[in-house]
C-alpha cells in the first residue's frame, strides 16, 4: 500500500479497513512512511461503514449505534419488550442469546441484515430458538422498529449500507485495496460487488485461517473462489 501511494496519485487510491482503529492505523503508518498528508490520508482510507455514511448524508446523530441516546431502550419500552441496559452482547459473542427479549430482537435482525434476509426467515438465525413469543410477533416487531426509525430521521449502520448497495454507490479511486476480506459479511460483500466494474484494479487482502465473523456470513471463499 505504501507503494501504491508512493507511485501513483493518493486521488486515485483508496483503503478499505475492516475497523475504524484499522483504519486510523494504516493512516498513521502512511503519514509516517510517504509524504501524504494527514487530510489526504483521511480521505483515501476509510470503511464501509464510514463511506455508508458519507453516500446518505449521515453524522453521528443519525446513527443508532453511535448516537448519544437510548433509541432501542426507548422502542422497546413502547412495544413491551424488556431490554436490560447492562445486558450488552459483543461479537465475538453474538451467538450467546441474550437475556432479554429486546436484545434477542435486536441481535436477530442484526443478523438477518447481514446475511440479506427478510425478518420473515428469522428462524434461520441460530439464535431463534430463544424467542419466546409467536413468528407473526417478531415480524411485526421488526416492521414497527423500521417504522420508529424511518419516523424519528435514525439510522443503523447496516441501512447505510443496503441504501448505499441499492443505489449502487461507488468509490471515486482507480486502485482499491480492500484488507481484512475473509470477515466480509453478504451485505458488505454486496457493497464490494459494486466496485467492480467502476475501480480499475481492486486488491483484496483476507487470510482464510482468521475468519471470525462466520456467524454473520462471513466466508472465505468469498475471495478465494474469485477469479483474478
Amino acid at each position: 500500500l505504501e507503494g501504491m501511494f508512493k507511485r501513483r496519485s493518493p486521488d486515485n487510491v483508496m483503503l478499505i479497513a475492516y475497523t475504524r482503529a484499522a483504519a486510523d492505523e494504516a493512516k498513521e503508518r502512511l503519514v509516517s512512511l510517504t509524504d501524504v498528508s494527514k487530510s489526504k490520508a483521511d480521505d483515501r482510507i476509510t470503511t464501509i461503514h464510514s463511506m455508508a455514511m458519507k453516500y446518505n448524508n449521515l453524522g453521528p446523530k443519525d446513527i443508532v449505534e453511535i448516537r448519544w441516546s437510548n433509541d432501542k431502550y426507548n422502542f422497546c419500552n413502547e412495544v413491551g419488550l424488556e431490554y436490560q441496559f447492562d445486558n450488552t452482547s459483543d461479537d465475538g459473542e453474538m451467538l450467546s442469546a441474550p437475556d432479554d427479549q429486546g436484545h434477542l430482537l435486536f441481535d436477530m435482525l442484526s443478523w438477518l441484515k447481514s446475511k440479506l434476509k427478510p425478518p420473515e426467515e428469522y428462524t434461520d438465525c441460530p439464535l431463534s430458538s430463544a424467542w419466546e413469543y409467536e413468528d407473526e410477533k417478531f415480524v411485526e416487531l421488526a416492521e414497527e422498529w423500521e417504522e420508529y426509525k424511518n419516523d424519528k430521521g435514525i439510522w443503523e449502520f447496516d441501512d447505510a449500507i443496503m441504501e448505499s448497495v441499492n443505489n449502487e454507490d461507488t468509490v471515486n479511486a482507480k486502485e482499491l485495496f480492500i484488507d481484512e476480506v475473509q470477515d466480509l459479511y453478504p451485505l458488505q460483500q454486496a457493497f464490494i460487488d459494486n466496485q467492480f466494474g467502476h475501480v480499475d484494479r481492486i486488491w483484496l487482502a483476507g487470510d482464510d485461517d482468521q475468519t471470525i465473523y462466520e456467524w454473520a456470513g462471513a466466508k472465505p471463499e468469498y475471495f478465494l473462489d474469485m477469479e483474478g
